[in-house]
């Protein structure tokens, strides 16, 4: 869910009050079985009195999570923890769909806890590059879970985050997105009880309409050569 009203499209102590509304409605609306995750494009940036009221006013409504609150920085990390471990101790705080493997700033994080889960993409860094990031975290002392942030190539990056998070036990949940891609054909997942299965064929279990292909998208090819 979006937020971050403050820093964006409202005044910012009515746009708290309506960040908070947002989420007591969708909750009153969904019941208490539904996870709800928010996420604040660093709307909250430069006001941290307001951040804190925010993150008192969700106390009661169980937020899986909390992500991009704040532009990434320890100083505010720190405060913000402080706040969630008081007003509601059970949300994630989570980060990071920018990382690309190796920017200082949420290993600082991850090295002291400030983040619960790290959202790195997979195709836009590339699998080997997202592969070593894995396998750094899990070789570390850090607790950092990992929630793969996907949204571009959504289709595709969907079927891959399901191939990871059947291999690591660090995985969280798997960003869906509703974009839709009819070049793509990949029957055997199959979405049930807020779950995909996990498909047992070779790869990403994903084929391509051939004859769409050479119709539609092949005159806009580039062959390298």
């Amino acid at each position: 869910m979006k937020l971050g009203r403050p820093g964006k499209w409202f005044e910012p102590n009515a746009g708290t009050l309506r960040d908070i509304e947002v989420v007591e409605s969708v909750r009153s609306a969904v019941g208490d079985d539904i996870k709800i995750l928010v996420d604040a494009n660093n709307g909250y940036d430069a006001r941290l009195d307001l951040l804190e009221d925010f993150v008192r006013g969700i106390g009661d409504l169980n937020v899986m999570w909390m992500e991009e609150m704040v532009t990434e920085n320890v100083s505010d990390y720190r405060k913000l923890n402080e706040w969630r471990d008081k007003y509601t101790p059970s949300t994630m705080i989570v980060d990071g769909e920018s990382h690309k493997g190796r920017q200082t700033i949420y290993w600082q994080l991850m090295e002291e806890g400030l983040i619960d889960a790290i959202q790195p993409d997979m195709l836009h860094m590339g699998f080997w590059q997202f592969h070593v990031l894995v396998r750094d975290i899990e070789d570390s002392d850090y607790s950092t879970l990992i929630a793969p942030h996907n949204y571009n190539a959504a289709y595709l990056g969907l079927r891959a985050d399901i191939q990871f998070g059947a291999a690591t036990e660090r995985f969280v949940i798997a960003e869906d997105s509703t974009l839709d891609f009819d070049l793509y054909d990949g029957p055997e997942y199959v979405f049930e009880n807020g779950k995909y299965n996990v498909p047992d064929s070779p790869g990403l279990a994903v084929s391509v309409d051939s004859e769409l292909y050479d119709r539609v998208y092949k005159q806009h090819e580039t062959v390298i050569s």
